[in-house]
């Protein structure tokens, strides 16, 4: 965590005295959504495809520009709670426990498209985050596969991991400059994790027969969405010119 945070602060550090500096815009994300896939290990019975989960978040982030609107790089950090779970066909059931929040502390680098002159941006980037996962509750069983739900009888249990990771992956960047510092930005990125933050397990029979007992994991892998107002903080490129004209007078 700490080598993350003094490799982030080096990358803003260099670019902030950069010649090149347009602006650094800070924005908060309010409507963000994270959804994610619960990988199977090994499947229950009539299992109906992946468990899909989506997350609301709130998050925070920095963009600082330079090389005349063109080099984007920034920082962000959100958080959302992971769930696991699973789903049957056949009686339609399905389960999943949250036992885990995540915190993600992001860096990215992307290059804007559009002409520096327009107000917008469209910037595709990649990013490195560092993940945080801590438990929220103890692992352990979780209760009984309802009744209603024969010829499934059995146990859930769920096994928060936590533990920290590198969570690499590419995303892309919408901004809009719509009138003086105000800024709206639309940010979405693709996550790959490789590390399981939370197991959920299944011990089962079905009609009587006991089962290979079915297991779901979750890392965090997958599509992250969220918009944002953010404001112009200052822009020192402008402030420079501003000081060369009062030389000049």
């Amino acid at each position: 965590m700490s080598k993350f945070i003094k490799l982030s602060a080096l990358i803003i550090f260099c670019v902030f005295y950069s010649k090149q500096i347009i602006a650094q815009y800070l924005s908060i994300h309010p409507i963000g959504e994270a959804k994610y896939y619960s990988k199977t290990i090994s499947p229950i019975l009539n299992q109906d495809g992946r468990f899909a989960d989506n997350r609301q978040y709130i998050g925070i982030k920095y963009d600082h520009w330079s090389m005349n609107k063109r080099l984007l790089i920034g920082v962000f950090y959100f958080k959302f709670r992971g769930s696991t779970g699973f789903q049957v066909i056949e009686p339609y059931f399905g389960y999943g426990n949250i036992n885990t929040t995540l915190n993600r502390f992001g860096a990215f680098a992307g290059w804007n498209l559009l002409s520096s002159k327009s107000n917008f941006t469209i910037s595709p980037f990649a990013t490195i985050i560092f993940q945080n996962a801590f438990t929220t509750s103890p692992s352990g069983e979780v209760g009984p596969i309802d009744p209603i739900y024969l010829p499934y009888q059995g146990t859930r249990y769920i096994e928060a991991l936590g533990g920290n990771q590198i969570v690499l992956g590419p995303g892309f960047d919408i901004g809009w400059n719509p009138f003086w510092k105000i800024f709206i930005n639309i940010k979405m990125h693709y996550a790959f994790a490789f590390k399981p933050y939370q197991r959920y397990i299944v011990e089962y029979s079905y009609n009587g027969v006991q089962q290979p007992d079915g297991v779901w994991e979750t890392d965090g892998t997958g599509m992250f969405y969220s918009l944002g107002l953010g404001f112009r903080l200052f822009d020192i490129q402008m402030k420079t010119k501003s000081k060369v004209r009062q030389k000049r007078r």
